[in-house]
């Protein structure tokens, strides 16, 4: 668990790394999120048409890992002294490899730098979302976030 406290220096954690635990991609969480989002393209929900693909089965969306980024970032770091925190926005996004359904994946989150803002903290971080038994990363984001006092 990487902590930030508002009290200490926030350049002292550029560098570090934390990883989460391994999480199962069902298909049923590739279902909601299409749902959610309206992104119903065969290759996520349809896994009859997914293995006719050179996937061979359903796979998640890209930004699937992006909108399970704040629950996993929970698990790997914490805001101490400041009133709350937010995410600032995403400088640059890929998605190198495809998650199949069935597969586990996790977060590596890297602290590129952080450093002080009026009223805070900015934070800016390598988000690498890797698949089990996977060669590259399935997304990688070059992700900021502010924590205000």
């Amino acid at each position: 668990m990487i902590v930030i406290d508002a009290a200490e220096d926030p350049g002292k954690h550029n560098g570090a790394e934390a990883v989460s635990e391994w999480q199962l991609l069902s298909q049923q969480r590739v279902t909601d999120f299409a749902d959610a989002s309206d992104d119903r393209n065969p290759l996520h929900v349809d896994p009859d048409f997914a293995r006719t693909t050179p996937y061979g089965s359903t796979i998640a969306h890209g930004y699937y890992f992006m909108a399970t980024a704040p629950s996993v970032l929970e698990t790997l770091w914490q805001f101490t002294g400041f009133s709350f925190a937010v995410a600032y926005g995403v400088d640059r996004i890929r998605f190198p490899a495809a998650l199949p359904t069935g597969t586990r994946f996790r977060l590596r989150l890297q602290i590129i730098a952080a450093e002080p803002i009026p009223g805070g903290v900015q934070v800016r971080t390598n988000l690498i979302f890797e698949g089990e038994r996977i060669e590259s990363p399935v997304c990688v984001a070059e992700s900021l976030y502010r924590a205000y006092r």
